[in-house]
């Protein structure tokens, strides 16, 4: 008494809270399948943008995609990678702009728009009274199957129940009578509808080609069609595994050994975070048109409430049993159960059903009369579904999570050795109950990825450069450069000409590249001379070097060049010499290279003329003490004493003589002493000293 009247005085308290009161039942979701999704643009196009509103929430959610074992062996349809099957998420609608949606918040999943992703919006009430079956459309193939309510508070009052929405059960086709003669029965896993090889695969999380559309092999979590002749399908599956379809017994030939193989459980974690309908079964093979075909498994249920609360709340999404048996053929396998998903932090009710079997296959009527080999294929049973919820117990609850029962031979006047018996079909396994839900709902705003690089450079070689990148987005941020670095700016010596990649990564995995180029600028200056050194004295020589187009040059020295602005200048060789060129690229890049010339002295015949008088009167005429030479000797020193050997002259110019002065003044006439030395600094010749008397007249 006690717990109703504090139910009431909560009850009474909503009402005051939430004006708002809605009866719900029937289909409150509208759907449209997505087309195109970008997260990292954070947008996404569906094929129909009127049923969705600016300031509401819808559900994302990716249906198939799963990449499965595609051999023709046991292993056929085992899901090697969900890629992203199973993926939701809340968003809410920022705006719209043709078939384009921005969600208010980063969307916070990945998907992968071949796997059937489809937008469910999510409507939103303060109260709901479910006053009537509440459900959802059947899967299409490309939208459906899903319910989802959000409200503060949900009054169950009648049933929520997505039974038999999920994926397909196969549906039958009627196949050549005895594969391969009746001898040869097929024993593969995979097939063409062309082959006739057996009976379709039940629908599941992976796209199967059509090439491999029928036969034994289970299709992901779609139940196995059976090999021909006249074998039971397979069950299908979620969390828990399908059952296989029993066999036709007792063939001489056309054999029925090898019926269909359950679908594959499905893996539930925290962290994939990931949710499945349940696999349809697999159909029975026929040749008479009696089989049966697979059944659909269960749809999912999203509930997302503050409080649930109820008399007695019922929530279903069992797989759907096959409804009838075969006859003269082979019998379909059951539905897989479905997915409820509880978001609720407050249960207020007096009981909770949670109903996610698996279907039962079909029975099998055996055949026409009651000989041996009439023992025909059952079908096996769907496994459980999933009941996951938010929190650590869920009150005052039951759960049916058991797999469907197989089917068995139901006719009373078969054959004693099959009949009442499944000839070796299998219940589905059971479902699971998780608790620790998570419903995935952006809280983040959405910060555009954005990559800046700076800059393309031009370095000389030999030298460094530093480069550097910038980003925004949603963090943290990571870079990756193509040399392994991982930071915002680097320094690189590239030995040649290098375009540095980066790619920055934010926090949700989206990434953006860009490059940087640097350029190796590299001047290496030639410099070489016609005729090559030695050369003859008094020979033209010509510098030839590579300062091309584009080099800013200069030469040193510059004196005795010929044009000093040309890169090919030339000079008379008097001696010895080194010229340089100092070559600068327009980067800046610089470099210089030198050549030594040396010089062959010409061998000439030695002749000297010293004077040993001059009249410095100004008339012209032998005014200046000057010797006159000629030969190898390069150099002069002079010196001209008086009586009182004081030098009153020296010179080391062999065209400078004495003109008979003094610091300017006029000598005396008398006579003088010279004293000259010639020396050469480019051969190893000895000294030659002359000495003698001058007279100066007056």
């Amino acid at each position: 008494m006690m717990k109703r009247f504090i139910v009431f005085l909560l009850f009474n308290f909503s009402l005051c809270s939430f004006s708002q009161v809605d009866n719900i039942g029937g289909v409150v979701n509208a759907y449209s399948p997505v087309t195109a999704i970008d997260t990292c643009e954070n947008w996404l196009e569906v094929a129909d943008p009127s049923v969705f509103s600016v300031g509401k929430k819808a559900v994302l959610i990716q249906m198939k995609g799963a990449s499965v074992n595609l051999s023709n062996t046991g292993l056929f349809g085992s899901i090697i990678g969900y890629n992203r099957c199973g993926n939701y998420e809340i968003i809410e609608v920022a705006s719209i702009s043709g078939s384009r949606i921005y969600p208010r918040y980063l969307m916070e999943r990945r998907y992968f728009v071949g796997g059937s992703v489809q937008l469910i919006t999510l409507p939103e009430y303060n109260v709901a009274n479910v006053n009537a079956v509440l459900t959802c459309p059947s899967w299409n193939g490309s939208t459906g199957g899903v319910l989802a309510v959000k409200a503060n508070r949900l009054n169950v009052n009648a049933a929520i129940d997505v039974s038999g929405k999920g994926f397909k059960g196969a549906d039958t086709l009627s196949d050549s009578d005895c594969y391969g003669g009746g001898f040869s029965p097929y024993t593969g896993y995979a097939c063409a509808v062309s082959d006739f090889c057996g009976a379709k695969k039940g629908e599941g999380i992976a796209n199967i080609p059509t090439a491999g559309e029928y036969g034994r092999g289970a299709a992901a979590n779609g139940g196995g069609g059976a090999n021909d002749h006249n074998a039971g399908g397979g069950g299908g599956g979620n969390f828990g595994k399908g059952g296989a379809g029993g066999a036709r017994l007792n063939a001489v030939s056309c054999t029925g050994l090898f019926p269909g193989i359950g679908g594959f459980a499905q893996t539930y974690t925290s962290s994939l975070n990931a949710v499945f309908m349940g696999g349809g079964g697999g159909a029975g093979d026929g040749n008479n048109g009696q089989q049966t075909p697979g059944a659909n498994g269960g749809g999912l249920i999203l509930i997302i409430a503050d409080t649930l609360e109820g008399t007695q709340v019922s929530i279903s999404a069992r797989g759907d049993s096959v409804r009838h048996a075969a006859v003269g053929d082979g019998s379909g396998g059951g539905g897989a159960g479905g997915g409820i998903l509880l978001s609720v932090n407050h249960y207020l009710y007096d009981s909770l059903l949670i109903d996610i079997r698996g279907g039962k296959g079909s029975n099998n009527m055996a055949g026409f009369d009651p000989t041996p080999n009439r023992c025909f294929g059952p079908g096996g049973g769907g496994g459980g579904g999933v009941c996951w919820y938010k929190g650590s117990a869920l009150p005052n609850s039951r759960f049916l999570t058991q797999g469907g029962k197989n089917g068995i031979v139901a006719w009373a006047g078969a054959d004693v050795s099959c009949r009442f018996l499944s000839n070796g079909a299998q219940t589905g396994d059971d479902g699971g109950v998780l608790s620790g839900l998570t419903v995935s709902e952006g809280n983040r705003n959405y910060v555009p990825l954005i990559l800046q690089a700076c800059c393309d450079t031009f370095i000389c070689q030999g030298n460094a450069a530093r480069i550097s990148a910038v980003g925004s987005g949603t963090a943290p941020l990571s870079y990756r450069w193509s040399n392994g670095a991982s930071t915002s700016e680097i320094i690189v010596s590239p030995v040649f000409s290098t375009a540095y990649g980066v790619t920055l990564t934010d926090g949700t995995g989206c990434t953006k590249d860009t490059s940087i180029f640097v350029t190796m600028e590299t001047i290496s200056l030639l410099l070489s001379s016609a005729p090559p050194s030695p050369v003859l004295e008094g020979q033209t020589v010509t510098l030839v070097s590579n300062a091309g187009p584009g080099i800013a040059y200069s030469w040193s020295p510059t004196s005795g060049l010929s044009d000093p602005n040309s890169s090919t200048p030339g000079f008379t060789a008097t001696q010895d010499v080194k010229y340089c060129i100092y070559g600068e690229t327009p980067g800046g890049c610089k470099d210089t290279a030198c050549i030594s010339i040396d010089v062959t002295r010409l061998v000439k015949p030695e002749s000297i003329a010293i004077p040993d008088a001059f009249t410095p009167n100004g008339d012209g005429v032998n005014d200046v003490f000057t010797i006159l030479y000629t030969g190898n000797y390069n150099q002069i020193r002079m010196k001209i004493f008086n009586r009182d050997g004081s030098i009153v002259f020296e010179s080391k110019e062999f065209a400078k003589g004495w003109d008979g002065k003094f610091n300017g003044k006029d000598q005396m006439a008398g006579t003088y002493t010279y004293f000259i030395v010639l020396s050469d600094d480019r051969t190893e010749l000895g000294e030659k000293k002359y000495k003698g008397s001058l007279s100066l007249i007056r």
